[in-house]
């Protein structure tokens, strides 16, 4: 299943509301998608960026590559030193082979899920609860 079309990857972006504020809402041309539409509640627009087109949800949609950016970003009073890649995949397998949070909370967990959660837990102090993000 593509990240656009698993519905609870999609619910918790649309209550991460840190991750929301943080990236701009969109501009422009949108739903340029090229050959066939993603899904039919998914728009992409000329950056390549995936947006929720639904009643509920009118937001963004990080990609996996959007998801470590922000997990990389030093600007975080949580996340102080340099998070170069390779000390970041070490951090991030050792968090979700950890009891308590990753795989073990979602065994079917896409990256994108297992990813979310680490920026939510690491820079924003909350866990998913499978309904909603709550500070720990």
């Amino acid at each position: 299943m593509k990240f656009y079309q698993d519905p609870v990857y999609i619910e918790m972006c649309r209550k991460a509301e840190e991750i929301q504020r943080k990236y701009p809402a969109h501009t422009g041309n949108i739903d340029i998608w090229q050959g066939e539409k993603p899904a039919d509640n998914v728009c992409v627009d000329e950056n390549g960026d995936f947006w929720c087109a639904d009643p509920l949800f009118d937001g963004w949609l990080p990609r996996l590559d959007q998801l470590i950016r922000i997990a990389m970003d030093q600007n975080t009073p949580s996340a102080p030193d340099p998070l170069w890649p390779d000390s970041l995949l070490n951090r991030f397998a050792y968090w979700s082979g950890y009891v308590g949070h990753g795989l073990h909370e979602d065994p079917a967990a896409t990256l994108e899920r297992l990813t979310l959660r680490y920026i939510m837990d690491l820079k924003h102090g909350k866990r998913w609860t499978g309904s909603e993000w709550v500070k720990i």
